[in-house]
């Protein structure tokens, strides 16, 4: 797996390649605790991601609860047809935005 975060004025856009698994949970959590720490509004772009299991789920989900408390976002862009089916089964999806495109995570920023 490969992170990459470009900040810009007012969010942090996270580029992930490969797989979320708990063999990179750690790497995962580190990028969005800095950016927690930032008060950045957080937008993971999954164009690369080809696979998440339940560690990193959790982890999302614990930061995206995170940054609401202090009011900024964490949007998902860019999702494959899978990795959405499985964030529609459990739910994610209710909660998390998850969107096609960058512009449209914007426009909710």
């Amino acid at each position: 797996m490969k992170i990459d975060i470009q900040n810009e004025n007012n969010y942090s856009m996270v580029l992930i390649e490969g797989s979320l698994s708990m063999d990179n949970a750690a790497t995962f959590e580190n990028a969005l605790i800095s950016l927690l720490n930032k008060k950045a509004n957080v937008i993971l772009n999954f164009k690369e991601v080809r696979f998440i299991d339940s560690t990193c789920l959790g982890i999302m989900v614990l930061y995206f609860t995170k940054l609401k408390e202090i009011n900024k976002k964490l949007i998902i862009i860019n999702i494959k047809h899978d990795i959405n089916q499985m964030f529609k089964l459990t739910g994610i999806s209710k909660q998390i935005s998850c969107l096609n495109s960058l512009d449209k995570a914007l426009d909710l920023l």
